[in-house]
């Protein structure tokens, strides 16, 4: 069982960093989840990023996305061109990416927000791995707690 509402994998092979969240999930557990991989050695600017919001309940508080996005939008080591994508199946977490995306983190960003599987994969040009392939590799993680690492980045007092 997962003890963190959300964990993360980075698949260099496939150019790939998969976030999974799950249960109540606010934009701090996102933040955090993205400051953690910052300092995984696999980690690069070029990854393609993958949120699986499917298992999530997600808190919509505007000051704080607003915030969050202030905080990745000067990030310098968030300030590569990159492509993500949102899976989603309830009207909470489309509004959620919706909000998200429109806050328009960077110019370079891409984000789509998908209710399939098969969409992601499309959007994020994966063409090396299939619907099933990615289902296991998300089924393997979330069971894999997210032990942060972060070192010098911290979560701003906001959250």
């Amino acid at each position: 069982m997962m003890q963190n509402n959300h964990t993360y994998k980075i698949f260099t092979e496939y150019n790939l960093l998969i976030r999974y969240f799950q249960d109540n999930t606010a934009i701090s557990d996102i933040y955090d989840n993205i400051i953690s991989s910052l300092t995984d050695n696999s980690y690069h600017n070029n990854l393609k990023v993958l949120f699986d919001l499917r298992n999530a309940q997600l808190e919509i508080n505007m000051e704080a996305m607003k915030n969050f996005a202030n905080c990745i939008r000067i990030h310098s080591a968030l300030q590569e061109k990159r492509y993500s994508v949102f899976l989603t199946t309830t009207p909470n977490q489309v509004a959620f990416s919706n909000i998200l995306s429109s806050l328009r983190i960077h110019q370079r960003f891409q984000f789509r927000t998908v209710s399939t599987l098969q969409a992601a994969i499309n959007f994020l040009d994966l063409k090396e791995l299939s619907e099933s392939e990615i289902e296991k590799i998300i089924f393997d993680i979330k069971d894999n707690p997210l032990i942060s690492e972060a070192k010098v980045l911290t979560k701003p007092e906001y959250y």
